[in-house]
C-alpha cells in the first residue's frame, strides 16, 4: 500500500462535528467524498516516461475503481511562473471523487483498488504524495 500525507483541515472539523451526532456522520458517510493527490514520480523514473504512464497506462487502473465518479488529471509545470510556488519538483494533481466516504473504504478493499496501488508504486514515490481532502468546486465561466 502507498503512504500517502494527509493535510485536511475539512476532514478534521468533519470528524469533530460529526462525532457527536450520529445521524451526521451517517449523512457524511452518504455524500460525495472527493480528493486530491500531489504526486513526484519515483527516482530513476524520467519526466517523460512519468507522463507517458499517467496519461496512457494509469487511468485504466483508475477508472475500474469501483464507487469512484470521476477522475481528473493535471500535469504540473515543470518550470513555475515566477509568481508561483515552487512545489518541490512535484509532477502531477490528480482529483479523485468517490459516490460516498464509504465507497472510498469499501474501494480500498477490492482487487482493482490494489492493481491501481501496485501500478502507482511503479512510476510514483509513494512516500512523497500528498492528499488533500476538498470540498466540490464550483466551476465559473466568462
Amino acid at each position: 500500500m502507498t503512504n500517502i500525507t494527509t493535510a485536511a483541515t475539512t476532514t478534521t472539523t468533519t470528524t469533530a462535528t460529526t462525532a457527536s451526532h450520529p445521524a451526521a456522520a451517517s449523512a457524511a458517510l452518504k455524500q460525495p467524498y472527493a480528493f486530491v493527490v500531489l504526486t513526484k514520480r519515483r527516482a530513476g523514473v524520467t519526466r517523460e516516461q512519468f507522463v507517458h504512464h499517467y496519461q496512457k497506462i494509469h487511468p485504466a487502473y483508475s477508472l475500474k475503481v469501483p464507487g469512484l465518479l470521476s477522475y481528473r488529471q493535471t500535469l504540473l509545470s515543470e518550470s513555475p511562473e515566477p509568481r508561483c510556488m515552487p512545489m518541490d519538483h512535484y509532477d502531477s494533481l490528480s482529483e479523485y471523487t468517490y459516490v460516498s466516504y464509504q465507497a472510498f473504504l469499501d474501494a480500498q478493499e477490492t482487487q482493482e483498488y490494489d492493481a491501481l496501488q501496485r501500478d502507482s508504486d511503479l512510476f510514483m514515490d509513494g512516500a512523497r504524495l500528498i492528499m488533500f481532502r476538498v470540498q466540490d468546486g464550483t466551476l465559473l465561466l466568462p
